[in-house]
C-alpha cells in the first residue's frame, strides 16, 4: 500500500475501502500527499485548476488542470469553522518554546484572534490581502507605534563629588574615565578606579590609598 501512494504522480489518486465497506480512504496526490477518510462520498474523480509555476521565475503562473476525487472537492466547499481556522493556523503558526504550560495557550489563543480579525478583514470588503501579507502589516504597524514612542534612556547618574578632609587642603573625589590609581602604581600593584581627585588631578583609589593620597598630596 505505502509503494502504491509513493508512487503516485501530481493529480493521481487512490481509493481503500473498509471491509465493512462504511469508511473510504482517499489519497490524492498534490503539492502535498493529501489523506482523506469519510464515511459518504464514493471513489469519482473530478477535476481541479492548479497554478503550475515555470522554470524562468519572471513569468507568471501557469494554469493546469488536474484530476481530483470528488470526496476531497466536496470537503473543501464545506469546510468552514473549526476546520478552516486549523488549516490556517498550520500555515504559519508560532513555536512556542517555554517551560510554563500556559504559554502554549496563550500562543494558540493569539493566533486564533489574528485569523478571526482576518476574517473580519475579508468580510469588510478591504484592499485584498493574503494571510501572509495581512499577519505583515499587523507587524509592522505595532513595530511603527514603538518607533514613534521611542523611549528616551537616561544616562547613569554620576556619583556626586566627595569630598576627603585632610590637613591643610581637602580633596574633592569626583567620578572620571576608569583609569590606574597612581599611588597604588607607587607601590608596584595595579588598581583601576573611576575617581578622580580634582584638587592634585591625579586617579585615586579613595577606598584603600585614600590616607596615603592625602600624605602624598601635601608633599
Amino acid at each position: 500500500m505505502q509503494n502504491e501512494i509513493d508512487e503516485l504522480q501530481k493529480g493521481e489518486s487512490k481509493f481503500y475501502c473498509s471491509t465493512n465497506n462504511e469508511m473510504l480512504l482517499t489519497v490524492w496526490s498534490d503539492s502535498k500527499m493529501v489523506y482523506l477518510v469519510s464515511n459518504i462520498g464514493t471513489n469519482s474523480v473530478g477535476e481541479v485548476s492548479r497554478n503550475i509555476k515555470q522554470r524562468d521565475s519572471f513569468l507568471p503562473y501557469e494554469k493546469d488542470i488536474i484530476s481530483c476525487p470528488n470526496t476531497i472537492k466536496d470537503y473543501s466547499k464545506s469546510a468552514h469553522g473549526v476546520d478552516y481556522l486549523d488549516q490556517m493556523m498550520s500555515y504559519y503558526s508560532t513555536a512556542s518554546r517555554s517551560k510554563k504550560w500556559y504559554m502554549s495557550i496563550v500562543c494558540h489563543l493569539l493566533e486564533m484572534c489574528l485569523h478571526n480579525s482576518f476574517v473580519l478583514y475579508c468580510k469588510a470588503k478591504r484592499p485584498k490581502l493574503s494571510y501572509l501579507d495581512f499577519r505583515k502589516s499587523i507587524i509592522e504597524s505595532l513595530f511603527s507605534n514603538l518607533k514613534e514612542n521611542k523611549i528616551i534612556e537616561k544616562e547613569p547618574k554620576k556619583p556626586e563629588p566627595m569630598v576627603i578632609e585632610s590637613e591643610g587642603e581637602d580633596c574633592l573625589i569626583g567620578y572620571n574615565v576608569k583609569s590606574k590609581c597612581e599611588i597604588c602604581l607607587a607601590k608596584g600593584l595595579v588598581k583601576h578606579s573611576n575617581y578622580w581627585c580634582q584638587t592634585h588631578k591625579i586617579s585615586i583609589c579613595v577606598l584603600s590609598c585614600d590616607d596615603n593620597q592625602r600624605k602624598n598630596c601635601k608633599n
